[in-house]
């Protein structure tokens, strides 16, 4: 007896799942400060941040997503759309159970697949190449930020505004702490910066 196989998707692909989840039961986001459905870029920032898991498979250099990665994106928007901010999401989702993450996702049944998308394009239905396309909301201008603590360590932060040489001294400063339990449990090489 042999078992289906869990179905992949390049990025692309996953994209436009999320796309094709949320177009059932989502109103979008109520404060206009983050994008309704996830871009590429959201997506690896998401990764970056442990909110999404890695690729489940890399064939060359094309990641592939499972229907996990599809739940994650899904509730992470859901939960942002109630009003939840990236590090409350964050924190809901640590640990959570695929059940939960289900419940959370709220998937609906049945996703069109891409034959079937391509097939009411041709008839003329929702999905036809030419409607047009979904309002995009602008996100406040926000920047990654990367400090270099340690020649091992560096501190990535989501800010509004470029850090001051006086902000960076006071990360560096309270940082120290940090760095000092790293070096005390020998996961540090003795360079610094």
């Amino acid at each position: 007896m042999s078992r289906a196989a869990t179905p992949q998707w390049t990025l692309d692909e996953l994209t436009a799942r999320v796309g094709d989840a949320l177009a059932v039961g989502y109103q979008g986001q109520r404060n206009g400060q983050v994008t309704d459905v996830p871009n590429l870029r959201t997506i690896r920032y998401y990764t970056t941040l442990g909110l999404l898991d890695r690729p489940s498979e890399m064939r060359g250099r094309t990641a592939y997503y499972s229907p996990r990665h599809l739940q994650q994106l899904v509730a992470i928007k859901r939960l942002q759309a109630d009003g939840l901010t990236l590090q409350q999401v964050q924190e809901r989702l640590a640990g959570i159970t695929r059940a939960r993450l289900a419940e959370l996702a709220q998937l609906p049944t049945e996703l069109p697949s891409p034959a079937q998308k391509a097939h009411s394009r041709r008839d003329g239905a929702f999905w036809a190449e030419d409607s047009p396309p979904a309002p995009v909301t602008a996100a406040p201008p926000v920047q990654l930020v990367t400090l270099p603590l340690h020649s091992d360590v560096s501190l990535s932060i989501t800010a509004s505004r470029a850090p001051s040489p006086e902000d960076v001294a006071a990360i560096r400063l309270a940082a120290q702490a940090l760095l000092d339990e790293l070096k005390k449990r020998g996961l540090l090489s003795k360079e610094e910066p």
